[in-house]
């Protein structure tokens, strides 16, 4: 009996990226039923998304044919279900405090929980892509985001 153990193609990293790709690819065909303008930044964003998660899953793959030993799934099962839940908090809050509201606050929470710790840089890159949303989608292109049913009329 031998005592290698299996090597995983995939570890932690690798299925919660394809986990976001799945749901990318799903909120990418809602998001086409919209208006040009509507569905330009939600695709724009969920492509970037399909593009990045794929990136992950092949570095993850590489790392573990070089037999570096991978993160597996059920040693850090809180970091892969963890990702999910924030992006269906975000998605949640988004309905209910609105979009600029729940993009102030998971920008931070979300760098934070994947172990960004400097607090001074989390708060300017916070502001500054809050800043150039509202600014160009806002001010610019006159598109209105979701204001939540908190806030709404």
């Amino acid at each position: 009996m031998s005592n290698h153990a299996k090597r995983r193609v995939l570890g932690a990293d690798g299925f919660t990226a394809l986990g976001l790709i799945a749901g990318a690819v799903l909120l990418a065909i809602k998001a086409s039923e919209l208006s040009t303008m509507a569905g330009l930044l939600p695709l724009a964003m969920l492509v970037m998304l399909i593009g990045l998660g794929a990136l992950l899953v092949i570095m993850d793959a590489r790392e573990n044919a070089r037999g570096e030993d991978p993160s597996r799934l059920t040693e850090t099962p809180g970091r892969a279900l963890g990702a999910f839940a924030l992006v269906i908090l975000y998605c949640l809050a988004v309905d209910v405090i609105g979009f600029y509201v729940a993009t102030l606050i998971a920008v931070p929470v979300i760098a934070w929980a994947f172990g960004y710790r400097d607090k001074f840089r989390l708060a300017l890159g916070t502001a500054i892509f809050i800043g150039l949303l509202f600014g160009i989608f806002s001010l610019i292109m006159n598109q209105d985001f979701p204001v939540g049913i908190l806030f709404g009329s």
